[in-house]
């Protein structure tokens, strides 16, 4: 069984989104699922909770949230 987690993903430059990210809760798939039914593929890229703080740590990681949906 695979283990749930809270998944970061950002949007590339040009989308209404760009700078800012949403949380989603689930497994890695799951959470892929949902980005997708919301958003298609116009996002950028996934990352584990863990790898942003760390982003964060080293000041790499300068996107804002947004609540997931918007």
């Amino acid at each position: 069984m695979a283990n749930k987690q809270k998944w970061i993903f950002t949007f590339g430059c040009g989308h209404s989104n760009a700078g800012h990210y949403v949380v989603i809760e689930g497994t890695m798939q799951e959470a892929r699922e949902q980005m997708f039914k919301t958003y298609g593929s116009k996002w950028c890229a996934q990352y584990s909770e863990a790898e942003v703080k760390r982003f964060k740590e080293q000041g790499t990681f300068r996107e804002t949230e947004i609540p997931f949906g918007r």
